[in-house]
């Protein structure tokens, strides 16, 4: 099996894309006894997964690919991405259409990170002032 790396696809910042991944799970495994409870679904002691978020590098243990995505499951997170043809209905119609955005920019190949930005902030503005202006045209009677 061939693999492609991500830098490849357009996605030059996977470390980012790991470390917002790993902050999420540290996140959900605040909750009581969560991380005892992920440790038993995943099969791997309390104390490894701790390790995976100490701020000690030399104790620090990154977990496997597999190990990650089990954790992840067992925390009811789903990684999506957007030519995923098994999360038709995961993502709201909006955050769908700014995938399409995305894809479509970055298949051009002129697009940069700010302009793919600029791009989004522009669809989310436009979608909420449409959401806006239906809900208070509801509102108003005289409408």
């Amino acid at each position: 099996m061939a693999t492609t790396s991500l830098s490849t696809l357009g996605i030059c910042d996977y470390m980012g894309i790991y470390e917002d991944i790993m902050k999420k799970l540290e996140k959900a495994l605040r909750a009581r006894g969560e991380k005892a409870r992920v440790s038993r679904v995943i099969g791997t002691p309390p104390n490894t997964l701790s390790r995976w978020f100490q701020d000690d590098e030399r104790g620090r243990r990154k977990p496997s690919g597999k190990m990650l995505l089990s954790a992840l499951d067992a925390v009811g997170v789903r990684i999506v991405f957007p030519d995923d043809k098994d999360t038709v209905g995961c993502i709201s119609p909006e955050a769908a259409a700014i995938d399409r955005l995305i894809i479509a920019m970055r298949k051009s190949g002129e697009a940069t990170d700010s302009t793919i930005k600029a791009a989004i902030i522009s669809k989310v503005q436009e979608d909420l002032f449409k959401r806006v202006g239906t809900s208070s045209e509801k509102d108003d009677p005289a409408s």
